[in-house]
């Protein structure tokens, strides 16, 4: 899964991993990122010089003895990765034999591998392929493409142990890469393992990545992780981030609903109505002084900050901790960041309220925010899980926030 993600509507019901067509999109979807623009070819064939990927006539019978002749050409490929022989029917498939050929051969050969990936399509067949993929990530370098399709597989038939399992190999190796974290909390997810799935869509809104860039899958996953632990207020807020990173693009009935929903679930309090325009300062910097659970403070505004961020000290000061029964480490990420998921009770600006606000206690200042000597003064960073949740009007010197009317 990349960074960047076409628009993606929220469903009627934020369960979204029950739904199996879902589920086959993002299956489609690790294939596309790991073959890149070659996944078109390879389904219709037209890949040129490599006959593996031709489709000829129809496969001839597959006799006893040319089976027997495959599997002992097959032996020492098997008993490198430690595989059990592939069935007859697989084999009896030509671009099936011919790759196997090719990995025993040159066993890292990751055309090879993506070939055989392309072959076998079959729900046996890919049932046999997993546990193959699954031997030459271990094994073979930069084969982590093959693992993550692996894990997409095990998910996919419901084997949701087991795409845990590579998907934790996946980020241990590599904890700076979205697309691994997404694959361990969709199967967290599916395990109804909520609380720790929440974290793992959590350390993907990291706090180096542009708002925009953001999968929307993400927050997807989010919400529905708010919702299956009934944290209807939350799940909200997380969904009018969502909207409000790109409304012109984002905003949709369906969403509107979702979020009105949530919000009478969780019998969430209505901020009163409310104007204020805080002037630009400093390098175009928006800075004001908030109270956050009724500690003050002095914090940035920033709409390239997913996250409300606040210093540790602060955090201290304002008892900012994670709800009772959540993992509350995200862990270090890269630049040896270190984040905890908090939920604010309370944010006020002015006579602004915000309640309920997704936010991050880090050691790092997110967004836009690059001045060291500022940073200091800083107890951290209103970004959009707080500004979303009113109508912004940014000018050359002032922003001017006002009280969003709720849908009803």
């Amino acid at each position: 899964m990349s960074n960047t993600a076409p628009r993606a509507p929220i469903p009627a019901s934020p369960s979204l991993w029950r739904n199996s067509f879902v589920v086959f999109l993002l299956a489609v979807g690790a294939l596309a990122a790991w073959f890149h623009d070659d996944l078109g070819a390879i389904i219709t064939g037209r890949r040129p010089g490599n006959e593996a990927f031709s489709q000829g006539p129809q496969e001839p019978p597959f006799s006893d003895v040319e089976l027997a002749a495959v599997e002992a050409r097959l032996a020492p490929f098997y008993e490198r990765f430690k595989l059990a022989p592939l069935p007859r029917g697989v084999l009896a498939k030509r671009a099936v034999r011919d790759n196997l050929d090719r990995l025993r051969d040159q066993p890292c050969d990751m055309f090879a591998v993506k070939g055989l990936s392309a072959a076998m399509s079959g729900a046996e067949e890919l049932r046999a392929l997993a546990p193959i993929l699954l031997a030459i990530g271990e094994q073979c370098p930069e084969s982590e493409g093959a693992l993550s399709v692996a894990a997409n597989i095990y998910f996919n038939a419901g084997e949701f142990d087991a795409a845990l399992d590579v998907a934790e190999r996946l980020t241990r190796k590599h904890p700076d890469r979205s697309g691994y974290q997404f694959l361990k909390g969709r199967a967290l997810t599916a395990l109804k393992r909520h609380a720790e799935a929440l974290n793992v869509y959590g350390s993907i809104l990291r706090l180096d990545v542009e708002p925009k860039r953001v999968s929307p899958d993400v927050f997807i996953g989010m919400a529905s992780a708010y919702e299956a632990l009934g944290r209807f207020c939350e799940q909200a807020a997380t969904l009018e981030t969502f909207v409000a990173i790109q409304p012109e693009l984002r905003r949709d009935p369906e969403i509107d609903a979702n979020v009105a929903e949530a919000r009478r679930r969780g019998a969430c309090k209505e901020p009163r109505e409310a104007v204020i325009v805080v002037p630009r300062g400093e390098g175009g910097l928006v800075r004001v002084r908030a109270d956050v659970n009724g500690v003050a403070g002095n914090f940035a505004l920033d709409t390239h900050a997913t996250w409300a961020s606040f210093s540790p000290d602060f955090a201290r000061r304002a008892k900012l901790d994670a709800p009772s029964g959540d993992p509350a480490r995200l862990g270090a990420i890269k630049g040896g960041i270190d984040v905890k998921l908090v939920t604010v009770d309370l944010i006020r600006l002015g006579r602004l309220e915000a309640r309920d606000v997704p936010g991050v206690v880090s050691n790092r200042i997110p967004g836009a925010v690059s001045n060291k000597d500022l940073i200091k003064t800083l107890d951290g960073v209103l970004g959009m899980s707080f500004l979303s949740r009113f109508d912004l009007t940014l000018a050359n010197e002032e922003w001017r926030l006002e009280t969003k009317p709720r849908t009803k």
